[in-house]
């Protein structure tokens, strides 16, 4: 895939606003996100970054404003929950085998899925015995099994060690260099130094955005 057909934005959001209730979780929230990048959403608890994350996900509607989706038809959406959500008691490759029926793909999808992912050695364990490094690493293998033109991930890096906080980023660059488009929330200064974009929201409103200046194009053919 040629770097033209990736570049320009993967999501562009004007005046995006939603309430829970009585209260106000997101206000006038516009901004663009480029394809093939990382772009992080960061603040405190409470924020709106999750909402947010939920919204570009189709989990939530919001109540106004808009979202214009660039990839057409042909987008994919990959959600990683902040909590990890399959099943504890299937191996790693039963948890594979029974997303890919879910998103209609077959078993070449679970044999690539290991493969990216490094996950065959771990195949026959039950993800209940896997390390938080090794359950976050299944539940992205599991969102990518479609191949998703874009990845959003809620706090990926909670409650990882430094080497599987590594292995996290490393895998989600290598993605963005496909023309994956990465949105991930976050609240750490660390996982903001890695992104190529952040937006910091501070109650529910953006605070501030920045980009890394002249940032290269990444994308392989």
């Amino acid at each position: 895939m040629s770097t033209e057909a990736l570049e320009g934005p993967s999501l562009v959001l004007t005046n995006i606003g939603k309430r829970i209730g009585t209260r106000v979780v997101l206000s006038n929230i516009s901004m663009s996100i480029q394809r093939g990048r990382i772009h992080g959403l960061m603040g405190p608890n409470g924020s709106g970054k999750t909402t947010l994350l939920r919204i570009l996900a189709s989990i939530l509607g919001s109540d106004t404003g808009r979202i214009e989706r660039h990839h057409g038809p042909q987008e994919r959406i990959g959600y990683v929950p902040q909590r990890f959500c399959l099943y504890d008691e299937l191996t790693v490759r039963e948890n594979l085998r029974f997303q890919a029926s879910m998103r209609g793909v077959g078993a070449a999808a679970v044999a690539e899925a290991e493969r990216r992912f490094e996950l065959g050695v771990l195949s026959m364990r039950r993800a209940a015995t896997l390390s938080g490094g090794q359950r976050q690493r299944l539940l992205i293998a599991a969102a990518f099994m479609h191949r998703p033109t874009l990845i959003l991930c809620d706090e990926p890096t909670t409650a990882l060690d430094p080497a599987a906080r590594g292995g996290l980023w490393a895998l989600l660059r290598r993605e963005s260099r496909t023309g994956t488009t990465v949105v991930l929330t976050t609240h750490e200064e660390a996982d903001a130094r890695e992104c190529d974009d952040i937006t910091r929201l501070q109650d529910g409103r953006i605070a501030a955005s920045q980009a890394a200046a002249a940032a290269p194009a990444r994308f392989t053919s």
